[in-house]
This record gives C-alpha cells, sequence and structure tokens, in this order.
C-alpha cells in the first residue's frame, strides 16, 4: 500500500510600488533613486 503525498499550500502576494515620478514621466529602464509622486505614496499607504 502507498502513503498518501502530503499536500502543500502556499500564498503568494504579489504588491507593486506606488507611481513614481519616473512613471509619471514614463521614463522606462534606468537606475535612477526617484522619489514616489503624491499619488504613489497614497497608493503605497492602502497596500
Amino acid at each position: 500500500m502507498t502513503s498518501p503525498v502530503p499536500l502543500f499550500s502556499s500564498r503568494f502576494l504579489f504588491v507593486r510600488h506606488g507611481e513614481s515620478e519616473a512613471n509619471a514621466e514614463r521614463v522606462i529602464g534606468g537606475s535612477r533613486d526617484v522619489a514616489l509622486t503624491d499619488g504613489g505614496r497614497r497608493e503605497a499607504a492602502e497596500a
């Protein structure tokens, strides 16, 4: 007789950063240290 296979469950939560100044300016790529916009700070607070 075979043993039952144990079942495991995982939960993944994906959270993206709020809107940054580069997002608002439609800048894609690079490695600048940019601040969040006021809207991005609100989004981060709600997350």
